[in-house]
């Protein structure tokens, strides 16, 4: 290959990885980079024999002294071909970026598409369980998980115990998802891994929520309300859960407890709004138009004041107080848009 252009695609690999030659020296290390050949798909491949230092640390090679780089101008199909049977070929191991990409993106199909290609191991078998998981294929996503574990690798144990959680809430089995996240809850550690400890605690509390078992979800709710930056989240799925058992007195005494301490936040407008719903529910008509017209003055531009205004209308026609309906519709139609209104 010509050395021009080897010494361009150094450049460039470098640069984009923010490494500068030191001033005064002249790398000569591109001397081993060695041209591979081309294959299907316009694929052009180098390998890098011995990488330099410097680049091995800042991609986080560790024990690799060689790379593979390969292009090409279609796709990733043929690629991937041509790196699997490499791979089956030799004992090359392959870092790739293409299946976070995808995973960012949420392109579940094409993940799939291009797992199917490659040989298993416990990497491939969680990428093609949370591909699966993404398409809806829940019993194929814990097939793929459960490889994983039987795999015995445990650099991926603690993604694969929440994501066997998630498939299962996701897939509506509720039980399965209780069962399976209290079973690992206590493999984690609530400040190593607060991320996933958090989230696990919320997929157990959120499944005994669709279960109806609602002071078992209160109990995790509350362990979710004392971790630090989760609060108002915990705390507003516990007045959630009374609202849900329509103890409205309940939720509402903790609804408004939530907007007082976070009322700058989501969940805090939202408990506002919650707050102001409990109060039609039971009857508090002096207290629901107070608490009403002040939300509309701390949250003037509230996706929830339409719906509020709507909760005003029916609130007055259910208790036969036509003309306080007839001037909520009125105010209603003057501050909107919609000709239907």
């Amino acid at each position: 290959m010509d050395k021009e252009l080897l010494e361009r695609v150094m450049g460039q690999v470098s640069q984009e990885l923010g490494i500068k030659p030191e001033a005064g020296k002249k790398s000569n290390r591109v001397g081993v980079t060695e041209f591979v050949g081309t294959a299907i798909g316009d694929t052009i491949g180098l390998v890098i024999a011995s990488v330099d230092p410097m680049l091995t640390e800042t991609m986080k090679l560790g024990k690799f002294k060689s790379i593979g780089i390969i292009g090409g101008r279609v796709g990733a199909g043929p690629q991937i071909m041509a790196v699997d049977n490499t791979v089956k070929a030799t004992n090359t191991e392959v870092i790739s970026s293409l299946m976070s990409t995808l995973l960012e993106q949420k392109k579940y199909d094409e993940m799939e598409q291009y797992l199917s290609l490659v040989q298993d191991e416990s990497s491939v078998n969680y990428l093609k369980g949370i591909a699966a998981m993404g398409l809806g294929k829940y019993d194929e996503a814990e097939s793929e998980f459960q490889k994983v574990l039987a795999s015995g690798d445990q650099s991926l144990s603690t993604k694969v115990y929440l994501n066997r959680v998630r498939n299962y809430f996701l897939a509506e089995r509720y039980n399965e998802a209780v069962q399976a996240g209290e079973q690992y809850l206590s493999r984690l550690s609530p400040d190593k891994d607060k991320v996933i400890y958090s989230e696990m605690l919320d997929k157990i509390g959120l499944s005994y929520f669709r279960l109806g078992k609602y002071d078992q979800a209160r109990s995790y709710y509350s362990k979710i309300a004392s971790m630090k930056g989760y609060e108002v989240y915990g705390k507003f799925q516990i007045a959630d859960s009374y609202y849900n058992e329509q103890n409205y007195e309940k939720a509402g005494s903790l609804y408004k407890e939530v907007y007082n301490q976070f009322g700058e936040t989501f969940y805090g407008e939202q408990a506002y709004y919650k707050y102001i719903m409990t109060l039609s529910l039971t009857g508090n008509t002096d207290a629901f138009e107070r608490e009403k017209n002040n939300f509309m003055k701390v949250y003037p531009s509230s996706n929830l004041k339409g719906t509020i205004t709507n909760l005003t209308t029916n609130m007055y026609i259910e208790s036969g107080d036509t003309d306080k309906a007839i001037e909520s519709l009125n105010t209603s139609s003057s501050n909107t848009d919609d000709v239907a209104v």
